[in-house]
Order: C-alpha cells, then sequence, then structure tokens
C-alpha cells in the first residue's frame, strides 16, 4: 500500500535512481530511497497521475524526508522503474519470481503497458525452466484472473494444476473443444492409469492419448464465457 512515514533518519539513496532533477521520491520496504521523475510515472500509472491529479502540494508533502512508501522490495521497484524507461520493443533479462512481484506492483500501480510487458518477460522466464511446476504461471495468473497471461501461457502447460474453479471449468471446457476437433475420444490419465481403464477394465488397448496444440487452445480459453462462470 502508499503510506507517509515520519522523517526518516537515514536515508539510504538508490545506487542509480537519485538524479536531483527527479522529484518523486519513493521508498521502499527495505528503505532504499527512489528518486524518480514525476512525468515518466504520470506517463506509466493511472494510479500515480490519479494520485498527483488529486493531491496538491497543500496537502501532500512528497520530499526526501516524507516520501512515497511502496511495500515492495528495492529490487521490485528497480526492475519496474527500469520496465517503464525503456522502449516496448525491449524486454530486460529478469529472474522469473522476481518478475511475479514486479507484475504485483505492475497491477497495484495500473500500469498497463508495463503489465503487458511483464507479461511476455514471465512466459519467456518461464520457457528457459526456471520454474519447479510448469503450471506456476498458469496457476500465479489465475490467482490474478489475467485472461491474456493465461492465453500466453498455454504452450508451457502440462495436465496438472490447481485453479480457481472457473479456470478449471473453462480449461476443461477448452480440453473437450480440441478433442472435438481432433478425435472422438479424450483420455485422463491419473495416476498411471486412464479413466476409461479405471471404469471398464480390459479396455486398456482402447484408451487413446492425445498430443494437445496448446498454444492453439490457449486462443479459445475464456472464463468469463457464460458456460464457466463460478
Amino acid at each position: 500500500m502508499i503510506s507517509q512515514k515520519r522523517i526518516s533518519t537515514s536515508i539510504t539513496y538508490h545506487v542509480f535512481y537519485n538524479h536531483p532533477e527527479d522529484t518523486v521520491a519513493i521508498r521502499s520496504n527495505d528503505n532504499i530511497l527512489f528518486k524518480t521523475n514525476r512525468g515518466r510515472l504520470v506517463r506509466a500509472s493511472t494510479f500515480f497521475s490519479d494520485m498527483f491529479d488529486v493531491c496538491d502540494s497543500s496537502t501532500f508533502t512528497n520530499n526526501d524526508d516524507h516520501p512515497i512508501d511502496l511495500e515492495f522490495s528495492a529490487k521490485v521497484i528497480t526492475a519496474y522503474l527500469d520496465i517503464i524507461s525503456i522502449s516496448g520493443s525491449h524486454q530486460l533479462e529478469a529472474d522469473y519470481y522476481l518478475l511475479k512481484q514486479v507484475y504485483e506492483l505492475c497491477s497495484f500501480t495500473i500500469s498497463t503497458k508495463a503489465s503487458n510487458t511483464v507479461r511476455k518477460m514471465l512466459v519467456r522466464s518461464a520457457g528457459y525452466k526456471e520454474v519447479d511446476e510448469p503450471w506456476d504461471l498458469f496457476d500465479f495468473a489465475s490467482d490474478f484472473n489475467d485472461v491474456q497471461l493465461a492465453q500466453m501461457t498455454f504452450s508451457l502447460l502440462t495436465p496438472s494444476a490447481r485453479l480457481r474453479p472457473s479456470w478449471q471449468i473453462a480449461l476443461f471446457h477448452t480440453l473437450i473443444q480440441s478433442d472435438r476437433v481432433g478425435t472422438s475420444r479424450m483420455s485422463i490419465v491419473r495416476n498411471g492409469r486412464s479413466s476409461r481403464a479405471v471404469a471398464c477394465p480390459g479396455t486398456e488397448e482402447q484408451t487413446i492419448f492425445i498430443q494437445k496444440d496448446w498454444t492453439t487452445m490457449g486462443d479459445r480459453f475464456n472464463p468469463a464465457e457464460p458456460n464457466s462462470n463460478e
């Protein structure tokens, strides 16, 4: 959240974001002070734009002794400021788990363009197998109800997830639609045995294993459709 703490007795400035001409003071939750460009924040973030529009200098003091406090680490804020400072056609290299926190900061500050950049960076980073679970990013998209991120993540998926109910329904609906196009039967394997083998012993030879085209299926995934309401 945003708050203004009491005057600090000891200030540790960020090694890069500390230019005296940058007028907005932001402090991380690990007590690093950033001097940032107001215009850049306004262009990147609806949150900061609205805050500066509503708050005038008589009611809102912002300086090195009265910074805006963000409940994010200096690493996260640094990555966020880096992203909003570069061209949208360029993507920075960053750790997958750090990017998840940067995404949360983008969401909190309503930074639409930066969010789009971070989505691409997350998918690329997850594709490098830096993630313990292939479904981690899809689970993360479900937590934020970010359908766009989920659709971008489909090419990385293998069947296993812990999702909110509406997303489970949408996923199964997408699977069924895919199978109607490609085959007349779908076999779900659990603990090494297919659902058909469990229900109908002696018919294992009839089981069909389907190689999904997850990227194509991502275009059809939509938990907001009426058939997938919670």
